[in-house]
């Protein structure tokens, strides 16, 4: 499936592609949509604006992430302890007017056991009907929790 064409946000860019990953059948994706801001903001408008966005959110440890602008497009580094905290960052960033779109290279250095994530995960799979937990396998090697398998959706 290939997405063409014009957006106002980059929010909107990326909506499109998660329509596009929920659709039955479909394995792959090119996202070629541009964003076009209906307003032109500066790169230092942009960083501000971004900063203050990570600073608002209790979930996003500010302290740990530095961020730059190049024409409008947004790069989050740094390390944080979970990934909630990583996707709380990038969605602080990726909603502003006038970006252009996100880089996330925020790490996550968790720490918690991966023997105990396994184990979780498993637990939850078992609880969500959505999922047949019997066709995800899960394991944990190397700091690494992997999972593998077959699902309805890339949504799942």
């Amino acid at each position: 499936m290939t997405f063409t064409g014009f957006v106002n946000t980059y929010a909107e860019k990326v909506a499109a592609e998660r329509v596009g990953k929920r659709t039955y059948g479909v394995k792959a994706i090119a996202n070629d949509i541009q964003v076009k801001p209906l307003f032109m903001k500066t790169d230092t408008d942009i960083a501000t604006n971004a900063l203050h966005a990570l600073q608002s959110r209790v979930d996003v440890p500010d302290e740990k992430i530095k961020l730059t602008v190049k024409d409008g497009w947004v790069t989050l580094e740094g390390n944080v302890d979970w990934y909630y905290q990583k996707n709380a960052a990038e969605l602080a960033a990726k909603y502003l007017g006038g970006v252009r779109g996100v880089t996330d290279d925020i790490k996550v250095k968790p720490q918690v056991s991966t023997t105990e994530v396994k184990h979780k995960i498993e637990e939850a799979l078992k609880r969500n009907a959505e999922v047949d937990a019997r066709r995800v396998n899960v394991t944990s090697s190397d700091g690494k929790v992997t999972l593998w398998g077959n699902v309805r959706s890339w949504a799942k």
